[in-house]
């Protein structure tokens, strides 16, 4: 079996957490919290089509007279962010069912596979076994891309489906055949067993046991591709069949079938509704093979089962870098702070080590500096009232991001909270005196109004964020603010700290403050 990676088919609305149930892992608000309409998307990007599902008499027509016909199908179009929000109407319609077993097959979907093993829907050729590598590949494609799910949210009613309760009751012909074929198989005897269990295929289509067997009769020849196709149809004749389905799963990854994996990963997620461990996978998944911003409703879905996951916001945001969504991850971040500085009060080592903590800092405040508002919007002539606007929102933002810095490091290092027992109020201050490495070393210390402030412990600052942290004060104005914070990168190194002394020599272009951008971009030379 050939799958290419490049068009990686699946079913989106299985993005839909309501479909996979509600857990909590780390600290969140309630159930209801999701980003919805507060968020920005970009709706064009994020379209894709969906089809309309056909009607029960339509459906049960199509399954007599062979492939559906297309002039029957609507396209409609769904953004991921409406298959990743919850649908009470889904909810109202899957109340009835088992968190884990009641997924049932569409007869639909199994007999596309089963006729693409057989060799139904095109010239067999003089393939003995009736196996078509680029039939299989197209009938799962087609499955994956019914998005059945997404169909049913589109139109009120509960969709029929195909029920599968245990094995068929199957003929004296059958009985007799598969006695020999079982036998044939425990004496491995593989080329005797193989023509009998696709004839019992053949005559009863749902016999579990056949379609297993001949599973493991290819993976016991070394057969992966053949031993996987027929485990996917075993697997959708039976009943509570996530483990399986994780287990094609990664096998199928291991042997670089991404494409099936995904689609594993899809049918395990249909079963147990629960399964993050497969949501995330997929996900993963998605993101190998370019399908980013499936990948991102994917995570998206986990974060309504788990907001504010810290391990998920880390995934969300180097996604959306590569589909260059901004707004979405500073607003999931910020969210995220509020709540952690809310809920973790002190945070511990622990914490610190494993929960939202300074990387995450990192990221939203290298989101902000990132965005500044304006930065996409057309220039103004300069003394306009629009462009005073502008500079006005631009310098608010800077500053906002000069108070989060701070304030985010109070938390992580403990003094937040104002019933600390060393609680200092810093903000009644206006420089960043906080974070100097040595009290007492600025001009006019002692006229302070309160000498707590030069009389407290000092309290270190990641070299990355004291650079943005001298950047904000750039772009507001405070040139000389902002110099301390630059001088002190410098004094620790300029090729221990390339990366941020590139940064503040940038900063000082965008000022057009051409002097000191090029004593920076000198250093850098210098150090080459």
């Amino acid at each position: 079996m050939s799958t290419s990676n490049d068009e990686v088919p699946l079913d989106p609305a299985l993005f839909n957490p309501d479909i996979v149930g509600e857990i909590s892992t780390f600290h969140g608000q309630d159930e209801s919290y999701y980003p919805t309409e507060d968020l920005a998307w970009d709706e064009d990007d994020l379209d894709y089509e969906t089809e309309e599902e056909l009607s029960e008499e339509d459906e049960q027509l199509s399954f007599k007279n062979g492939p559906r016909n297309t002039k029957a199908r609507i396209n409609n179009k769904r953004t991921i962010r409406d298959l990743a929000a919850s649908s009470a109407d889904d909810d109202d319609e899957s109340s009835g069912e088992d968190e884990d077993s009641d997924h049932e097959p569409d007869s639909g979907d199994l007999r596309r596979l089963i006729g693409a093993i057989h060799g139904h829907d095109v010239n067999q050729g003089n393939d003995g076994h009736g196996f078509l590598g680029k039939e299989w590949d197209r009938s799962m494609d087609e499955e994956l891309n019914e998005l059945k799910e997404a169909e049913e949210a589109m139109r009120p009613g509960r969709k029929r489906r195909f029920k599968l309760r245990g094995e068929p009751e199957l003929s004296v012909e059958v009985s007799i055949l598969l006695g020999k074929a079982n036998l044939a198989f425990v004496e491995k005897k593989y080329e005797e067993a193989i023509p009998v269990f696709e004839e019992i295929v053949r005559i009863e289509p749902m016999c579990r046991m056949a379609w297993n067997n001949l599973g493991a009769i290819y993976q016991d020849m070394g057969d992966f591709e053949r031993s996987s196709q027929f485990r996917i149809i075993g697997a959708h004749l039976t009943a509570k069949s996530s483990d399986i389905w994780k287990e094609l799963a990664s096998e199928s990854r291991q042997h670089g079938l991404l494409s099936q994996a995904i689609y594993c990963y899809s049918e395990a997620i249909k079963v147990s509704k629960n399964d993050v461990e497969s949501m995330w996978d997929r996900s993963y998944l998605l993101f190998e093979v370019g399908r980013c911003r499936h990948a991102l409703a994917g995570y998206l879905a986990i974060l309504k089962i788990s907001p504010h996951n810290p391990d998920v916001l880390r995934e969300v945001a180097q996604l959306c870098a590569t589909t260059d969504e901004k707004e979405l991850p500073i607003r999931l971040f910020q969210e995220a702070l509020k709540h952690y500085q809310s809920t973790v009060v002190s945070p511990s080592i622990e914490w610190l080590a494993d929960g939202f903590g300074l990387e995450h800092i990192q990221i939203l405040v290298r989101l902000l500096i990132r965005s500044p508002p304006g930065s996409t919007r057309t220039t103004h002539p300069s003394g306009s009232s629009d462009a005073v606007d502008d500079q006005d929102k631009v310098q608010q933002h800077y500053y906002d991001v000069l108070k989060l810095i701070k304030q985010a490091m109070r938390w992580l290092q403990g003094r937040l909270d104002p019933n600390w027992p060393g609680f200092l109020d810093w903000d009644l201050l206006e420089d960043d005196r906080e974070y100097d490495p040595v009290r007492q070393n600025r001009e006019a210390w002692e006229y302070l109004s309160d000498p707590r402030y030069e009389q407290s412990p000092t309290y270190p600052l990641d070299n990355e964020l004291r650079t943005y942290l001298g950047v904000s004060r750039l772009r507001i104005g405070d040139e000389d603010e902002a110099a301390l914070h630059f001088d002190m990168i410098k004094s620790l190194g300029v090729e221990e700290n390339a990366e941020f002394c590139m940064i503040i020599g940038d900063a000082y272009c965008e000022c057009a403050q051409w002097d000191e951008a090029l004593d920076f971009y000198h250093d850098l030379a210098s150090d080459q």
